[in-house]
């Protein structure tokens, strides 16, 4: 599969509610074969001292007439062991996006491993990680 991504270069700054250090959130557009075909938000979480990445992304119909009724959006953990990364599907209240007018609703977790194009999901993820150098070094992964 042909994939491109778009990192948006502003990067936004948040205080955790749980324990009041700043993290950062990045997003960008992901594109198959140079058609627009995804929206991704990232965070990261480091409370336990282990880097956990949650990622949203948002997929379907992305013409200029279609609205967050013609899409859905999928929430994923990440996390490394080495050089090996790792993802998890995450239901709706583990991640730290909700359902969006402009993005769509949050699939529940069992609605999101059934769906068909969780493969290509997976594997459109693992590129946006690898290759968003923000992400990258947020989970201390080596440069491509």
């Amino acid at each position: 599969m042909h994939w491109r991504i778009e990192p948006v270069e502003e990067v936004q700054r948040h205080r955790c509610d749980v324990c009041g250090r700043e993290h950062e959130s990045v997003h960008g557009y992901v594109y198959r074969h140079d058609v627009a075909f995804a929206v991704y938000h990232s965070t990261l979480d480091d409370h336990d001292g282990k880097p956990v990445l949650h990622i949203a992304v948002s997929l379907g119909d992305w013409s200029e007439e279609a609205g967050g009724s013609l899409r859905y959006r999928v929430g994923m953990r990440v996390w490394t062991d080495g050089d090996e990364v790792n993802l998890s599907v995450e239901s709706p209240v583990e991640s730290p996006w909700e359902d969006s007018s402009a993005l769509g609703r949050m699939l529940p977790r069992d609605e999101a491993l059934a769906h068909p194009e969780l493969p290509d999901l997976f594997g459109m993820t693992e590129v946006v990680i690898r290759h968003d150098r923000r992400i990258g070094s947020l989970l201390n992964l080596p440069k491509l």
